[in-house]
This record gives structure tokens, C-alpha cells and sequence, in this order.
């Protein structure tokens, strides 16, 4: 369980404005489909 979640962990506390890029960009994306 730590292995599986450590990798995500990391992105999100190292890197928490990709994360946030990340979910505006399929946000965005939904809206186009829309």
C-alpha cells in the first residue's frame, strides 16, 4: 500500500501545482466536450 501511494505522495507534495495544472487541463477538456 505505502509503494502504491508513495509514488502519487510525492508528486502531490514535490509538486502540487502539476496536480492542480492536471485537473484545470481535464476540467477544460470536459467543458470542450461539452
Amino acid at each position: 500500500l505505502l509503494e502504491s501511494k508513495s509514488p502519487h505522495f510525492l508528486i502531490l507534495t514535490l509538486h502540487p501545482w502539476s496536480a492542480y495544472s492536471i485537473l484545470s487541463h481535464r476540467n477544460a477538456i470536459l467543458t470542450n466536450r461539452i
